[in-house]
């Protein structure tokens, strides 16, 4: 391998490490939480089953199950044990930063540039890698991007 082969191989190199850094990234940013089964029941658990019970015991069992009338009785118990019913608007305060969607555009130009100038230079192997890194690092971009025009956490 001369000189001059090597030195055209260098932004198609970088371009792979990028996108080994944002694998890395990404593969250590979304950790997935165990599951633990043996938690206690939450406190409205046991009030919505006290509710439930109730319902079962003031009704009759040859009656057809009817919904609404299960949702407003339990939403009665619920009120009258000191239960206030509204919906969850917060806003969720882990959406994607702007540097890291900055971040990540900028790595799919690198990547972008070096593919074209690998395929000027006639490596088809690591033109393909640097179309792929900049592919898959401009649809992480854009996907935070619209994540975060909606203020939502990032996925």
């Amino acid at each position: 391998m001369t000189g001059a082969r090597l030195l055209g191989a260098v932004l198609p190199l970088l371009a792979l490490a990028a996108l080994l850094l944002w694998a890395a990234h990404a593969a250590t940013h979304r950790v997935r939480r165990p599951m633990t089964h043996l938690t206690p029941a939450p406190p409205h658990r046991a009030v919505i089953e006290a509710a439930l019970t109730d319902w079962w015991t003031t009704t009759d069992p040859a009656e057809p199950f009817h919904t609404p009338a299960v949702a407003a009785q339990v939403e009665m118990y619920l009120l009258s044990s000191g239960y206030t019913i509204t919906p969850d608007t917060r806003r969720n305060l882990a959406m994607p930063s702007r540097s890291a969607i900055v971040t990540a555009l900028v790595l799919a130009a690198v990547c972008a540039i070096s593919a074209v100038f690998a395929l000027v230079r006639g490596d088809w192997e690591w033109a393909g890698m640097g179309v792929l890194g900049a592919c898959l690092l401009a649809y992480e971009g854009i996907r935070d991007l619209q994540d975060r025009r909606a203020a939502r956490s990032a996925r």
